[in-house]
């Protein structure tokens, strides 16, 4: 999850556990939120904790096109496992893997660059797989994914009010994120290229 109930309550002034199962829950359901508006995973795929258990890979595919470039979902890469062409049809497709001297990967940014040729126009012929993410939540889509489970607690006791005066101060809860809150998400969001 991208923060955890002992934030939200140290954000909140809370020290009793009376909400702490809503807390769990908020903290879910909004770590969600935040992956499904910047449209990709934001932590990396754990390790296994079995010891026979096979690590879990992204698979990603990209048209081939004039463009030399794929930027890959769920950066930073931590591991690229390989990158491979179609070298038949989708029907009857045969994956071969690109020697390593045939692109170049930026682990931080999530861009793998390709050297030579591959016939264009052709869906999906391009894989890549990998594990990428980050191992921890970085600070600013904590801070916001903390804030925004505060927010949501705090709205729950407002269900149906669109502005809602409190202490001399306008609340408006129709407009859920702050501008700054969108510009950090906005900043992690997967927009292909």
């Amino acid at each position: 999850m991208l923060t955890e109930k002992s934030k939200v309550k140290n954000y909140l002034g809370i020290s009793d556990e009376s909400h702490d199962s809503l807390f769990d829950d908020l903290c879910a359901g909004i770590s969600q939120f935040i992956v499904t508006y910047c449209d990709r995973d934001i932590l990396t795929i754990p390790a296994p904790t079995e010891p026979d258990a096979e690590q879990v890979f992204y698979e990603e595919y990209f048209d081939s096109n004039a463009d030399e470039e794929l930027m890959l979902r769920n950066y930073p890469v931590k591991t690229l496992l390989k990158v491979e062409y179609n070298s038949r049809t989708q029907a009857d497709p045969l994956w071969v893997e690109l020697e390593p001297s045939r692109y170049v990967v930026y682990r931080q940014g999530g861009i793998v660059y390709l050297y030579g040729k591959f016939p264009t126009g052709l869906r999906q012929s391009i894989r890549v797989t990998y594990n990428g993410g980050y191992d921890e939540a970085p600070a600013d889509i904590a801070m916001v994914a903390t804030e925004l489970v505060a927010k949501v607690f705090e709205k729950r006791k407002a269900q149906g009010k669109s502005v809602e005066l409190l202490s001399g101060a306008r609340i408006d809860w129709i407009n859920e994120l702050t501008k700054e809150q969108k510009l950090i998400l906005d900043n992690y969001a997967h927009f292909p290229l």
